[in-house]
């Protein structure tokens, strides 16, 4: 089974768990409301609005509350209301479930490069103790997981990860410090570059290296590396979607205004659209949230999963209000860079 549909099935799941209601009447709160019966010291809204902007899900709720002190300095007069001890004891049940996830999926690694597990796991630069006497964790005998579990040791970075190590056996020697700073080197300089110029210069430079040499391996190793971790971010968001609410966002004929532009480059497929938002949700979308896109027009067909890279609303009384995206296309691998695992 392809890790998209495991996951999937994963999700159906959470909307099973008895913490779930909870969760979603909390987030709600948070997200619609500026008070709530008890906490009456701060903003509750803001506190949902920077825990968002982190793209952390529950992680980033835990640490925004963990560090409201410091985050009033950093927004000016803004007083940041604290969650309840219910909602950190929910929140850190919730978080645990995912971060579990990621710890089971990441295995994967485990007979190839143990040293590269730690770093895959998006949660890994933000050390959080948990405040709870107790956390559940996830049963690793839930069917679900372990599909998802097995559907990951097939995700096409363990195939070339293994042909790297056979190649160089000393790449299972790099430290956890310097594989890390590898990967950061490499996704900083699509930030920094962007999805078009980045693709192409990562398509050139493969080109002009010595094919077989050690530096070939060892970048395609870390190149494997980041699109697992995507992988793992992806699912991540999911998972967390499917707590926060029943369906995904669609965008398709009714609230689609224009299809702006369609690329697909050396790292994967890009796509602009227009669209008149119709409900609160879709103007409720963030940066880092995974959207479903049905397209079908006259000169093409845009479907399945796609990753909000940026998204910009503007308000007209008189032409109504409008969201410009920018998607990224994912894969059935969760991967919405697949060029980094291209195994040429």
């Amino acid at each position: 089974m392809v890790i998209l549909q495991s996951t999937y099935n994963l999700c159906k799941h959470i909307k099973s768990l008895p913490i779930r209601k909870q969760v979603v009447e909390s987030l709600h709160t948070l997200h619609y409301s500026n008070t709530t019966k008890g906490i009456q010291d701060g903003s509750r809204d803001s506190l949902g609005y920077y825990a968002r902007k982190q793209n952390m899900q529950f992680l980033g709720y835990l640490l925004i509350d963990e560090h409201k002190n410091d985050s009033a300095r950093l927004v000016g007069s803004i007083k940041i209301a604290p969650l309840s001890h219910q909602e950190i004891v929910l929140f850190e049940k919730a978080h645990t479930f995912i971060a579990e996830t990621d710890n089971i999926c990441a295995t994967a690694l485990s007979t190839i490069l143990p040293n590269a597990i730690d770093v895959i796991k998006p949660y890994i630069q933000y050390p959080y103790k948990t405040k709870a006497e107790s956390i559940e964790t996830i049963d690793p005998n839930v069917e679900s997981v372990e599909d998802l579990h097995l559907a990951f040791r097939n995700h096409p970075s363990i195939g070339i990860i293994s042909k790297c190590v056979d190649k160089v056996p000393r790449i299972q020697m790099i430290s956890k410090e310097h594989l890390m700073d590898g990967m950061i080197g490499i996704r900083r300089y699509i930030g920094s570059q962007g999805f078009s110029k980045a693709a192409s210069d990562f398509q050139n430079s493969e080109l002009a290296t010595i094919k077989d040499s050690p530096e070939y391996f060892i970048t395609k190793t870390l190149k494997a590396l980041v699109a697992l971790k995507v992988s793992l971010s992806v699912l991540n968001q999911l998972l967390y979607q499917s707590f926060k609410t029943d369906k995904l966002v669609v965008l398709d004929n009714d609230n689609v205004i224009a299809v702006k532009n369609i690329s697909r480059n050396f790292l994967g497929k890009h796509v602009s659209i227009l669209s008149h938002p119709i409900k609160m949700e879709q103007m409720a979308s963030n940066a880092g949230d995974e959207i479903l896109v049905k397209l079908k027009l006259d000169k093409y067909i845009i479907e399945g999963l796609h990753h909000i890279e940026s998204v910009t609303i503007s308000f007209n009384r008189d032409f109504g209000n409008r969201q410009d995206f920018e998607l990224l296309k994912i894969d059935e691998n969760l991967n919405y860079y697949p060029g980094l695992v291209r195994d040429a």
